[in-house]
């Protein structure tokens, strides 16, 4: 019979990782140091994000666009919306950002006509307000709330509003009709190059810093992407 492999506490790991330069153990995390010029060794195109829905938007006639999210202060939602912002902008449209909070220095980082509302059927009211063609949900978690919200109100994704998200969480929007468009992050690609440069940096922990990529992709509910009909 095989012998069983060690298993380690955290006061373990955190003894065997202070053997490797850089890596450290924090808050049940296993975090690494690099001396880079400060980006992530493996990221997103983050601001890609905002701009491929907006782009998603405008090419379903949308000339009047908003984004709306409930975690404006998360730095990459900050950044999809700026991506989102500048599609807007070099196509000419007006862009509106629909955030849930109260501190007015957030407004800052999204588009010029940026609104706050102290809840999700706060902001929901003001976008039923302005009406917006195209409306970019910052996340899948959030689109199925804003959906329930705006049948509430006799708004209809679809026919009233176009909608896209983001995140492709395929068990959250099986339950929306019509099913919005996404965006795909690549989350699992992601994880899977996080891994292999992980194990390459432990063999060889002099080996210089990489750069990784992961491009995003729109999904389009299954209907359009065969027969190109509304979302």
């Amino acid at each position: 019979m095989a012998e069983k492999e060690k298993t380690y506490d955290e006061a373990g790991i955190a003894e065997k990782l202070a053997d490797l330069p850089g890596w450290f153990y924090e808050n049940g995390w296993i975090r690494r140091n690099y001396k880079t010029d400060g980006w992530p060794t493996t990221l997103m195109l983050v601001n890609a994000i905002g701009y491929l829905a907006a782009t998603h938007l405008l090419s379903r006639g949308c000339r009047t666009l908003a984004y709306l999210t409930t975690e404006p202060a998360w730095d990459f939602i900050q950044l999809r919306g700026q991506g989102f912002a500048l599609a807007a902008h070099r196509a000419g449209c007006a862009a509106e950002a629909f955030l849930v909070g109260q501190d007015e220095a957030l407004t800052k980082f999204f588009c010029a006509e940026t609104k706050l509302g102290r809840t999700l059927e706060d902001v929901v009211d003001e976008v039923v307000r302005r009406r917006p063609a195209g409306l970019f949900v910052s996340r899948d978690e959030e689109v199925v709330q804003v959906y329930r919200l705006l049948a509430e109100r006799g708004v209809v994704p679809g026919r009233d509003v176009h909608v896209i998200s983001c995140d492709n969480e395929n068990v959250r929007l099986s339950m929306l009709h019509p099913r919005p468009a996404t965006i795909e992050i690549g989350t699992c690609e992601i994880a899977r190059r996080a891994v292999r440069r992980l194990e390459t940096r432990i063999h060889h922990p002099s080996e210089p810093p990489v750069r990784i990529l992961a491009n995003p992709r729109l999904v389009l509910p299954p209907a359009t992407a065969v027969t190109g009909g509304r979302d």
